[in-house]
């Protein structure tokens, strides 16, 4: 998918999470499939809603994963990366690059520190070069 297919109704999903307090991955596939079936016209996984600044890497990769399977190229899916690091939200991008998601959803550097604005742009431009994704700005 290009750029130009983001537009409509983009939701995030949530992260489901059985009473362990581990991902339930089989119940991944079935909010995919019922957001589709109701229009949506893009899912965004990991992020904030998806609890995405919770999960470890491997929890991450293996979400963004069985989300693009049930995804299955009907509507195009973007990976959310909160971190307060430009090295980790890279390192993110990196993971997903090849995995089918169209588009990360970044987050600014803020939580701990308010950096300049110069800073905020270097820390997006190096995201999108590093990991050759297109990148969308979300600002929680």
């Amino acid at each position: 998918m290009s750029q130009q297919d983001l537009k409509g109704v983009i939701v995030p999903a949530t992260t489901p999470f059985d009473t362990a307090g581990e991902i339930n991955f089989g119940a991944v596939s079935p909010q995919i499939d019922w957001l589709i079936s109701n229009g949506v016209h893009g899912i965004a996984v990991g992020g904030s809603t998806g609890e995405g600044h919770t999960l470890a890497h491997d929890e991450y990769l293996e979400l963004i994963d069985v989300a693009v399977e049930a995804v299955n190229g009907r509507v195009p899916l973007i990976a959310g990366i909160i971190t307060d690091s430009t090295r980790d939200a890279i390192k993110r991008g990196q993971m997903v690059r090849e995995s089918g998601v169209v588009a990360l959803q970044v987050t600014p550097v803020h939580y701990l520190f308010k950096p300049t604005d110069n800073a905020t742009i270097e820390h997006f431009r190096a995201v999108t070069e590093e990991t050759g994704m297109p990148v969308i700005i979300y600002n929680v």
